[in-house]
């Protein structure tokens, strides 16, 4: 054991009072800083969650849209306001007939608008894409999305039914910020 100046003995392993107040004022000091930086990060990161969740909804309900936007553009036989939610480059494969063995595709937007050209002809009475499932990247830059089809329409004085359920498949792309059909896949496992 060692001593202090008046010959009493000094425990080991503890401070003077004297050190351990100025100790445990100097802890609470750094407690209520640290406390500070905690909340200020809790507060930016919540911030930064609640913002890219807002940025992935608003992402999905424009996806949601333009899918809409595509049955709308068929109903109205408007071919050019169809097309222009693909990007240049896009691919749509349909099976023809409904037989998934004889797939058609149209490359590029010249060739997706022949195929909506291709429904002057029919008469739909409604269509719908219903049950959209939209899975976003984590760069909020290319999407993909399912969905069920519902319609009917006339050919040639005949009513016909379409039913296809989780058989569209798409895929999206952002170009120049604004999303675009990339490929859309009808009817096909």
């Amino acid at each position: 054991m060692t001593t202090k100046k008046n010959n009493e003995p000094k425990k080991k392993g503890r401070c003077s009072n004297k050190h351990s107040v100025g100790f445990w004022a100097h802890l609470k000091k750094w407690q209520k800083v640290l406390t500070v930086i905690v909340s200020i990060i809790t507060i930016i990161s919540a911030s930064y969650a609640v913002g890219f969740s807002i940025i992935v909804w608003q992402n999905e309900g424009q996806i949601k849209n333009i899918i809409q936007n595509e049955a709308i553009y068929v109903i109205e036989k408007n071919p050019d306001k169809a097309v222009s939610l693909y990007a240049e480059n896009a691919v749509v494969k349909d099976a023809a007939g409904g037989n998934a063995n004889l797939v058609v595709a149209w490359m590029g937007i010249n060739q997706i608008k022949e195929r909506y050209l291709g429904f002057q002809n029919y008469t739909f009475t409604f269509l719908v894409h219903g049950d959209v499932h939209v899975v976003i990247d984590l760069y909020q830059n290319r999407a993909s999305a399912t969905a069920d089809t519902t319609g009917q329409y006339l050919l040639n004085g005949e009513q016909k039914q379409i039913t296809s359920n989780q058989g569209e498949k798409w895929t999206f792309e952002k170009v120049n910020g604004i999303w675009k059909i990339d490929s859309f896949t009808y009817n096909l496992p």
